[in-house]
């Protein structure tokens, strides 16, 4: 599935998940995952939201039609004690939906 482009000119991508029930979902091109993902919808567990606690841990198993930013600075030092040596780590809180990805929870 390429990025979507809805009747409201909206891009959206599909974000899947690995291990889960939860279906795949249709997310707008930009928007933060955290923002998406609620109590009740949530594969991946949700902290602090601000990308300290290292709770929402996952990695990123696939990244379709679109780039996903690399990590900034500070995720980079989180992503450096929480999952030392794992490339494909991210902390779910800090991703911003600008590709197809599939998700798999570390946690």
């Amino acid at each position: 599935m390429k990025g979507i482009e809805r009747a409201t000119g909206t891009k959206t991508f599909e974000v899947r998940f690995s291990g889960s029930d939860v279906p795949s979902m249709e997310v707008a091109a930009g928007l933060p995952l955290d923002r998406v993902l609620t109590d009740d919808l949530d594969p991946i567990p949700f902290g602090c939201r601000t990308g300290v606690c290292g709770t929402c841990l996952c990695e990123v198993t696939e990244v379709r039609d679109g780039v996903l930013s690399p990590p900034d600075e500070r995720e980079q030092e989180l992503l450096a004690f929480y999952a030392p040596g794992n490339a494909t780590a991210r902390l779910a809180c800090r991703l911003t939906v600008t590709a197809n990805l599939k998700l798999k929870p570390l946690h």
